[in-house]
């Protein structure tokens, strides 16, 4: 069993794209319906290709690793809307925590450190979760994250459209989420 003072959390860098592929394939194989991405699509990607979705650390957007020891066993990111309409909201996306170190607050500290980032960027944080991953959903309700929708058919799978509400949508605003963000006019 490992202490949380055992998971250091950081910003990967591109020189982390080894690891982070190896852990993502893991997330898309083990977990297909958790990600937007497929295993099939992904695994065909070069390192080259991981190491470019891995944002550059003085940007707003992020992807945080934990690392136990010198493996990386986490990651979560989070980006900034692009879009004039949106940019004051933010999406923690691709959470994913090696089955070794669930439970013993890789995943708290992984989303801690989004919103923390968050904080400085965006007015609102957003996320969307599988509606029958309880541990994951009361992780982001302890957090200060509030259901607020169901999503159908979020997803196509292999065989067709996920029907029903296998998503729900979550969200961090004020004044849950105190912010230091000011709109850029």
């Amino acid at each position: 069993m490992s202490d949380p003072a055992d998971i250091a959390v950081r910003a990967l860098q591109a020189e982390d794209a080894a690891q982070w592929r190896r852990l993502r394939l893991e997330a898309l194989r083990t977990c297909p319906t958790a990600f937007a991405m497929s295993y099939e699509e992904s695994s065909l990607q070069d390192l080259a290709a991981f190491a470019s979705l891995i944002p550059p650390p003085d940007g707003p957007n992020v992807l945080f690793g934990a690392f136990h020891g010198d493996v990386l066993s986490g990651s979560a990111g989070f980006r900034v809307y692009p879009t004039l309409k949106q940019r004051h909201k933010g999406q923690l996306w691709g959470v994913y925590v090696d089955p070794s170190l669930r439970g013993r607050g890789a995943g708290a500290a992984l989303v801690r450190a989004v919103i923390e980032r968050a904080r400085m960027h965006v007015a609102v944080l957003q996320l969307s979760v599988q509606i029958d991953n309880a541990p994951a959903r009361a992780l982001y309700r302890q957090l200060g994250f509030v259901p607020t929708h169901g999503l159908s058919a979020a997803l196509e799978m292999a065989r067709g459209l996920a029907g029903g509400a296998h998503r729900i949508g979550f969200l961090l605003s004020p004044p849950y989420f105190p912010v230091a963000y000011s709109s850029p006019r």
